[in-house]
């Protein structure tokens, strides 16, 4: 008899013990679904916060002037081996698209530009983006090749 109550015992202790395992992990039942609606785990696509679309006008300025004053848009990175004369040839014009933001989460982000160069068709850009000494500066460029996926 005392086996019996020793069983049943152990049994309830290590049920208790994890449901209390259970609510310490999941206290409020996040993630589950309640009649066709999503849990508080699951979240709308975000929307950009007053900040990121601060960054997102500040970065696209600085790309805009950068073909005015190379030296100071582009970061100490890269400014070693940045030669402005073949990067930028005279007349070329940056239009960044804003829209195309996408912070990184760790101080920079990337953006689309279009590079038009008078007597070539224009390029296409995503210039990734640096803020040093509280200014956004371009860190490196990769080129859109026609038909490829935006990142």
């Amino acid at each position: 008899m005392k086996k019996q109550f020793l069983v049943i015992g152990s049994a309830v202790v290590v049920s208790m013990l994890l449901l209390l395992a259970f609510w310490i992990v999941n206290p409020l039942g996040w993630g589950q679904e309640a009649n066709g609606q999503a849990g508080p785990t699951q979240t709308a696509s975000p929307t950009p916060s007053n900040e990121q679309e601060a960054d997102a006008q500040a970065a696209a300025e600085a790309l805009s002037r950068l073909t005015e004053s190379p030296s100071e848009g582009i970061s100490a990175q890269t400014r070693q081996s940045f030669n402005a004369e073949v990067a930028l040839p005279a007349g070329s014009k940056l239009a960044p698209e804003v829209s195309t933001w996408a912070p990184d989460g760790i101080g920079g982000g990337t953006m689309n530009v279009v590079m038009t160069v008078p007597g070539q068709a224009d390029s296409r850009y995503v210039a990734v983006m640096v803020k040093e000494d509280g200014a956004w500066k371009l860190l490196g460029t990769m080129e859109q090749k026609e038909g490829a996926e935006t990142p």
